[in-house]
């Protein structure tokens, strides 16, 4: 059995599996098998990554199956999985040719449930734009969430990390189908039962920031999902009692990712959108007092200004903001 399963969910990528695929066979390690599960797709997809997989059989699963969007891709993914570890890659997504053979130089020093690591913002062109660091506070090389809370309002993303498979297996917990912000839903809850989390401090993941994603998003009120996954992770950690213990992380994560981000989101697609107030009632109802939050002087200055538009009903100064490039630091 190979060490490591990479699992690409694939879904109308024609422009950029191919990419995808390629990256990941051009790696200098080769203890690892490629999971390709097409969720449905309707262009050129399957015809693509059809004829990649007969090139490599003897290192490619190739599954087709019904719709059943992101998440249940990847649990198709994870049923079909026989590595040690998992590792979710998007279809539109690269990454770095060396990052197996580190992650594995990592592993072999020290086993971990869960592996972090930084990935970095590429434009269509390939331009690299931002870094985003996996793990932004001070920690030893091998920690767990109870010695360093903070882990909790990091990035959520499933991408910028591998998961030991039987952390899956044992809590069987897995993605929810056919609904937005599948990684809110499921990393925190992950991280509950990890006994031992990592970080390995290098940009091993390269996604994509497709041109005019945050203006044209023209699925909006699907953002009401995202008050869909907070409130499961805060009724898992209830049930686990240790929503006190872990209050201020998850505020903080609800401030960025819920009221801040999804509100930008929503006005930057159509800023007449009622879930506009539905977020804002949220966090009056749950969080009424989320400026006294421990971790609030963290938040980047511009983060801080959004939040005081947001306050003041200032939609149309907002979507002027994230028209400057230089104001989203791209």
């Amino acid at each position: 059995m190979p060490k490591y399963s990479l699992i690409v969910p694939v879904y109308n990528v024609q422009k950029y599996i191919e990419k995808c695929i390629s990256s990941i066979l051009d790696q200098n390690y080769a203890d690892y098998e490629i999971i390709i599960v097409d969720d449905g797709s309707t262009d050129k997809s399957a015809e693509i990554i059809e004829r990649i997989a007969v090139l490599n059989r003897d290192r490619i699963v190739l599954i087709h199956q019904e719709n059943k969007g992101l998440g249940g891709a990847r649990n198709t993914g994870l049923e079909k999985a026989t590595g040690k570890y998992v590792w979710f890659i998007d279809s539109d997504d690269t990454i770095a040719p060396y990052s197996l053979k580190r992650l594995d130089e990592f592993i072999q020093k020290q086993e971990v449930d869960i592996l972090v690591f930084d990935r970095v913002a590429i434009d269509e062109l390939g331009n690299e734009m931002e870094t985003e660091v996996g793990v932004d506070f001070e920690h030893e090389n091998v920690f767990s969430l109870e010695k360093n809370p903070q882990m909790l309002y990091m990035s959520p993303s499933a991408c910028n990390k591998i998961f030991r498979r039987e952390l899956f297996e044992k809590t069987r917990i897995c993605f929810p189908d056919k609904v937005w912000f599948e990684d809110l839903h499921t990393i925190p809850k992950l991280y509950l039962h990890a006994d031992k989390m990592g970080y390995l401090h290098e940009s091993l993941y390269l996604y994509l920031q497709r041109d005019g994603s945050i203006m044209n998003n023209r699925n909006v009120e699907k953002n009401i999902d995202i008050i869909t996954a907070v409130n499961e992770i805060i009724t898992q950690y209830k049930q686990e009692k240790k929503y006190e213990q872990y209050h201020s992380e998850l505020e903080y994560l609800i401030i960025v990712n819920v009221y801040l981000l999804t509100s930008v989101r929503v006005i930057c697609g159509n800023r007449k959108s009622e879930l506009l107030k539905i977020l804002k009632v949220y966090m009056k109802d749950n969080f009424p007092n989320y400026k006294s939050n421990m971790y609030y002087s963290l938040l980047p200055g511009k983060y801080k200004l959004l939040l005081r538009l947001l306050d003041r009903e200032q939609y149309w100064l907002i979507k002027i903001l994230f028209r400057i490039k230089s104001f989203l630091g791209k």
